[in-house]
């Protein structure tokens, strides 16, 4: 599939995405393919937006493509660490630096729809993060005293908002006041303390105060946010 639509070798000066409609058809749909190649796709992917002499061009036409939706569909049935660490990735690669608006919503929202309701407390939940095996396995492993589903939208939901929190900074470690505005534009000062909740996971709660006081060490958005 990746020689159909041009996009074999992103080393090459032929990096670009030549055949946007056939990249769509056959790489962009990702819910058709088998999960042992999901790995494969995405790692393409990912190679495309960092790495390839057009990388640009491909970020922008995947933008374009709404890829960070289609990511976002199938990321809660991705249960490959491996997999799941890629599509995390690509994601990141996709959100970073000027995102989209409905991209950045889209991501908040599913965030969001994690969350369970006021009347079902994780604060008891025993999550144990074990020591990954390899690099390329470096999502937590987690052994739990509770339903594997909870266990795992508590997972998904930290590492989604880990991955917000690392936008939030440029590859300098200095705080990124240009996409710190964007978020707060797309999603409101007061997004964060929905992962505040007395009922959330304590770990869910940390994330947020971190979001929180990123997005308060720029002086317009903590006035924004003291003015509610």
């Amino acid at each position: 599939a990746f020689s159909l639509v041009g996009t074999v070798d992103s080393g090459r000066e032929s990096s670009s995405i030549p055949l946007p409609v056939s990249f769509q058809d056959l790489l962009c749909d990702l819910e058709v393919w088998p999960a042992e190649l999901q790995r494969s796709l995405l790692e393409h992917l990912y190679e495309l937006v960092t790495e390839s002499s057009e990388k640009r061009h491909n970020l922008n036409t995947m933008r374009d493509m709404q890829l960070v939706q289609r990511l976002l569909r199938v990321l809660p049935e991705v249960i490959s660490p491996p997999t799941r660490q890629v599509l995390l990735a690509l994601l990141g690669a996709v959100l970073a630096g000027q995102p989209l608006q409905q991209d950045l919503l889209a991501f908040g929202q599913f965030m969001t729809a994690t969350l369970p309701s006021s009347a079902v407390s994780e604060r008891d939940i025993v999550l144990q993060e074990c020591s990954p095996r390899s690099r390329q396995s470096s999502v937590e492993i987690a052994e739990v005293e509770a339903p594997p589903d909870t266990a795992n939208w508590i997972l998904l939901r930290n590492r989604c908002l880990q991955l917000l929190h690392g936008l939030l900074f440029t590859p300098r470690n200095t705080v990124n006041n240009v996409f710190c505005e964007e978020v707060v534009s797309v999603l409101g000062m007061d997004w964060p303390l929905l992962y505040m909740q007395g009922h959330l996971h304590p770990s869910t709660v940390v994330w947020g105060l971190r979001l929180l006081v990123v997005l308060g060490s720029i002086p317009s958005l903590l006035a924004k946010f003291r003015e509610g």
